[in-house]
């Protein structure tokens, strides 16, 4: 008598809790790859009476967001995003490539919907950026990160099982301002301009459900 009362009260709780468990917010991981692709030159300014102009070159990204779904369409999403990227200068009319990377950590909004029930679904999503440089390029630059925003488009499609496909289009904008260093004096050399950055990456990854 006493075990089957305990086994009632037991299945009773876990009815209950049902409503409760269904509140809870989703989480999704998304690891991805896709294509970083740069619009703007980075640097564009004249440097001991030279033009020197330098731009980042499309390469591949890979990366990875975690996105925390609440109740209704919104959501909340980290992402971080990593191109192995080289700089093409041009000097005085002579052109070389050194070597760089972008790195770019992200949150924002998520704005989800959909038919319900169906297995497409769109989302748009923006917010704040931290964006750094390194490489070769920048060896002898300062300043080499900035604070910008992020916007994005895109959709996931269900798959079997908790998985789903997931292609994304985000736009970081940014303003660079870099510091170069004179190579004969050590002194740095503040850049009159800055410049507006564009950077798109197109990106396709794998969503793997992690939370209720």
């Amino acid at each position: 008598m006493i075990k089957r009362l305990c086994g009632l009260t037991l299945l009773f709780a876990l009815v209950s809790a049902t409503p409760a468990l269904a509140q809870l917010p989703s989480i999704d991981f998304t690891a991805y790859g896709g294509v970083y692709v740069p619009l703007n030159d980075v640097v564009e300014e004249q440097v001991l009476g030279v033009d020197f102009t330098g731009k980042h070159e499309s390469a591949l990204a890979i990366g990875g967001r975690l996105t925390l779904g609440l109740p209704g369409p919104l959501g909340v999403e980290g992402a971080v995003n990593y191109a192995l990227s080289d700089v093409e200068v041009d000097s005085a009319g002579v052109t070389d490539k050194e070597g760089a990377n972008v790195l770019a950590v992200s949150g924002r909004l998520v704005f989800e919907f959909g038919l319900p029930a169906a297995p497409l679904t769109f989302f748009v999503n923006g917010g704040v950026a931290y964006i750094s440089r390194g490489g070769d390029f920048y060896e002898e630059v300062e300043d080499k990160s900035n604070i910008g925003g992020v916007a994005g488009v895109g959709l996931k499609l269900g798959l079997p099982g908790l998985v789903a496909l997931r292609l994304d289009l985000e736009d970081y904008i940014y303003s660079a301002k870099p510091t170069l260093v004179d190579p004969i004096t050590g002194n740095p050399i503040e850049l009159a301009d800055s410049q507006l950055q564009n950077d798109f990456i197109v990106s396709v990854g794998l969503v793997f459900s992690i939370g209720p």
